[in-house]
């Protein structure tokens, strides 16, 4: 049991060198892309399976 007395613990914070964030920020970009490919498969499958292929065919 503690009178009173807090202890106060300092947060170590990290921060990247600028080569790291490149990295990270490509790998983010990448990412995005693949899901943005996928959500499009996805869309294009949905709508040719439920029969609104291209007009006339």
């Amino acid at each position: 049991m503690t009178t009173g007395a807090t202890r106060v613990q300092e947060i170590e914070t990290y921060t990247p060198t600028p080569e790291e964030a490149a990295r990270r920020r490509k790998r983010s970009i990448a990412i995005a892309v693949i899901l943005l490919a996928l959500m499009l498969l996805v869309f294009v499958t949905t709508i040719v399976r439920l029969g609104g292929g291209p007009a006339g065919a």
